[in-house]
């Protein structure tokens, strides 16, 4: 189809596939402390409390000032204390 100078390519299955895979969010691996805490669910501070005591491990990009944590470490943390919270007993 040409409108003006443009042509417009027809829309397909194929273009269709296109535009779902760029429109798909994309989930960065390394997160700051800010975005550490959303996930988690707690405060930046609870967050750096939890990597002074060494539960979460920093990790420092080169070239970058700030730390990053890994989202696999803080699912996997989450988790866990999901785990502990089903596990104790219900009767206390």
């Amino acid at each position: 189809m040409i409108i003006g100078r443009r042509i417009l390519a027809p829309a397909g299955p194929r273009r269709d596939a296109a535009r779902a895979s760029i429109a798909a969010p994309i989930e960065p691996l390394l997160l700051r402390d800010d975005e550490a805490a959303v996930l988690l669910g707690v405060s930046r501070r609870t967050v750096a409390t939890l990597a002074a005591a060494g539960q979460l491990t920093p990790i420092h990009p080169a070239g970058m000032r700030m730390r990053r944590f890994a989202r696999a470490e803080l699912v996997s943390l989450a988790e866990r204390w999901i785990q502990n919270a089903t596990s104790e007993d219900p009767t206390l």
